[in-house]
């Protein structure tokens, strides 16, 4: 398998442009075929889906397997989602990055 350099900023910059011309259509597009599995043998990553949701998350899924969740946030909200999910849950391991920083 080929590894090929990925321009973080150029990608930030697609999804943005398309959030701005679609109205986040192409984030609703996106899927994962695993996850309505998963969730149907582990109830809680529903629960963390939810949660992000909750929290002002404008897009959330599961990663590929189910590893981990995640949530893309405005900026304006996320500060707040972090101390209010921490709070509530204390034992989940939650992670601020920005889409750059990967």
């Amino acid at each position: 398998i080929k590894n090929k350099n990925l321009n973080l900023n150029k990608i930030k910059k697609s999804i943005e442009l398309y959030n701005l011309d679609n109205n986040n259509s192409f984030l609703k597009d996106l899927s994962n075929d695993l996850q309505g599995y998963a969730i149907q043998n582990y109830p809680v990553l529903k629960n963390v889906i939810n949660v992000l949701n909750l929290n002002k998350s404008f897009f959330s899924r599961m990663t590929g397997s189910g590893s981990a969740c995640f949530g893309f946030f405005e900026d304006k909200f996320i500060n707040k989602a972090i101390k209010n999910i921490t709070k509530e849950y204390p034992d989940w391991i939650v992670k601020k990055a920005m889409l750059n920083d990967l």
